[in-house]
């Protein structure tokens, strides 16, 4: 019961700092487009797209703390190796950035990508800083640090793009700029909480390097299964940008933005469930994920239900964007099988250290997504079947990932993965061919027909749920 308390206050932690970076990412999405022309949005949405891919230059080092650190308390970890091997990795860092500058002054000829490498370069040490001491936090369940790190980091973006927003602000480089500074501001903050780490006397270089090298080991397959996981759709934005320009590089980021409205919170309960699920008897593993993956196969699809509401409204506030809005019938379902595989299986296999098939799954799933881009783009030239393919990708994945854990955890699929797969079928099709109100009176009648052939598994679930450990 201690430990349940726990993980429902922890989620509380973490749903709220979300809670504040979802009031941001509206305003992101929605509010900023408004004032920034399209093309000066396509440079702004280049940054946050290269932003995304940051996390490769920790090699792995950060997220083999995580592995190795979950499920422990604070108070027993060895402050000493962690923060010699901090300032190793500060400094590692910074060797990098520097020589992203570099490249960027001596490769590139377009003056607005050359800032937006510089930008993404110094975000790149200040996002690698922080995440190190937030995975050691989250680690060992002080969510409440991490939350308000995240809170803090926020908050002042949000103030600052407010200010910005109101001030008519056409220039995508001011909004670069605060969101590199924010970021800054959350990692002085952990560098006080975190100071046993940061500020430890310099000794035991032997120990700290070997510690090194083992984080690398554990975590790189962890490391490069997250990278191979973002270039999944990230590939298909290469082809747009690559073949029609930043423009429409701007209006499905838009799209995408949208998308992940759905997964913020998803993401955080992932979160929180990673220690929790680490402290928890193995035989009580397999129900907790046959419990979870009934409710997201219910609550996800919602997702679809509300598009024709969402895009309705959005058509008033952004009209600009009204063709975005069209290829976010054929991106949203991304929300319910990224969603899985967020919360359910990518959290359980870290938990059963299965990072090398977490690893060779993604890669198999982004080779796809290479191949299918590819082919769509490069040879079709159809900027339609590039999205399809991107959504394909995502969705091989999480087949893949659901039946590979159905085998190694002894259970049954049940199969559920082709009733989704008709739904999403079913939206894409009417979202796309037909008039709004006859669309989403469709959507509405298969959720309720997909509801009701798994009511008995979700009523079973929330006893289960009611149900003292």
């Amino acid at each position: 019961m201690i430990i349940r308390n726990q993980f429902f206050r922890n989620l509380v932690s973490a749903f709220l700092a979300q809670g504040v970076g979802l009031v941001l990412n509206v305003i992101l999405s929605l509010a900023v487009p408004k004032v920034l022309g399209i093309t000066e949005y396509g440079y702004w949405q280049l940054f946050i797209f290269y932003t995304g891919y940051v996390g490769f230059f920790h090699f792995g080092w950060a997220d083999g703390i995580y592995l190795r650190l979950g499920g422990k308390d604070y108070k027993n970890l060895d402050y000493k190796t962690l923060g010699v091997e901090y300032r190793f990795f500060l400094v590692m860092e910074s060797l990098i950035a520097i020589l992203v500058v570099v490249a960027a002054y001596g490769m590139v000829d377009d003056a607005n990508r050359i800032f937006v490498f510089v930008g993404t370069a110094v975000y790149m040490v200040l996002y690698n800083a922080t995440l190190y001491l937030n995975y050691i936090f989250q680690a060992v369940n002080e969510i409440k640090t991490y939350a308000l790190s995240v809170i803090m980091d926020r908050i002042f973006l949000l103030a600052v793009v407010i200010v910005l927003l109101f001030a008519g602000e056409e220039s995508y480089i001011p909004f670069i700029i605060s969101y590199v500074v924010s970021k800054f501001i959350s990692l002085a903050y952990l560098f006080y909480k975190g100071k046993k780490i940061v500020f430890v006397k310099l000794s035991g270089y032997r120990d700290a390097m070997l510690d090194t090298k083992e984080n690398i080991l554990v975590g790189s397959n962890l490391m490069l299964a997250n990278i191979a996981s973002l270039m999944i759709l990230g590939v298909g934005r290469v082809v747009i940008d690559q073949i029609w320009g930043i423009n429409f590089f701007g209006k499905i980021s838009f799209s995408l933005s949208l998308t992940n409205f759905f997964l913020l919170f998803i993401q955080q309960v992932s979160m929180v469930l990673f220690p929790f699920l680490r402290k928890i008897q193995e035989d009580k593993l397999t129900m907790a994920y046959s419990g979870l993956k009934t409710v997201l196969e219910v609550l996800l699809p919602i997702s679809l239900v509300l598009y024709v509401p969402i895009k309705c409204i959005l058509i008033i506030w952004l009209p600009e964007y009204a063709e975005s809005l069209e290829y976010l019938a054929l991106l949203l379902p991304v929300c319910i099988f990224d969603g899985k595989m967020q919360m359910l299986y990518n959290t359980y296999l870290k938990v059963l250290r299965e990072e090398k098939k977490m690893l060779q799954i993604n890669v198999i799933s982004l080779l796809v997504s290479v191949f299918l881009a590819g082919v769509c783009g490069f040879i079709l030239h159809n900027f339609f079947a590039v999205i399809i393919s991107m959504l394909a990708a995502v969705a091989f994945r999480c087949i893949v990932a659901e039946l590979y854990l159905a085998r190694k955890m002894h259970i049954s699929s049940g199969h559920n993965f082709i009733a989704e797969l008709l739904v999403v079928v079913i939206f894409v099709l009417v979202s796309w061919q037909m008039p709004d109100l006859q669309s989403f009176i469709i959507v509405v009648c298969v959720y309720i027909c997909y509801l009701l052939t798994n009511s008995k598994k979700l009523v079973s679930c929330l006893k289960m749920l009611k149900t003292k450990p």
